[in-house]
């Protein structure tokens, strides 16, 4: 059987934190990982008007039968990074 692109999951069952997930490099890493297989903790930083755009971005990995978790936050903060930090634990079981 010939396997294509999209039926190659290298990463299935593993994590990645992608940060600026909602766009560009980052929107772009996320769907490419989703694809094959990796979970996503993706943070952006976003208003209301673009918002939209990291929705789409965890839809498409949800899509692609990847599960897809994203944080809204400044990434930058450290209070902000530690919860995500912290939820990221939890989602994975402790994965690294």
């Amino acid at each position: 059987m010939r396997r294509t692109m999209d039926a190659w999951r290298p990463f299935a069952g593993e994590w990645g934190i992608v940060l600026g997930a909602s766009s560009g490099f980052g929107a772009a890493t996320a769907r490419a990982l989703g694809r094959h297989g990796m979970g996503i903790v993706g943070v952006h930083l976003d208003r209301k008007v673009t918002l939209p755009l990291a929705e789409a971005v965890a839809s498409d990995v949800q899509a692609a039968g990847a599960p897809a978790h994203f944080f809204n936050v400044n990434a930058a903060d450290d209070a902000k990074r530690a919860q995500v930090a912290e939820r990221a634990h939890e989602l994975t079981g402790g994965r690294p």
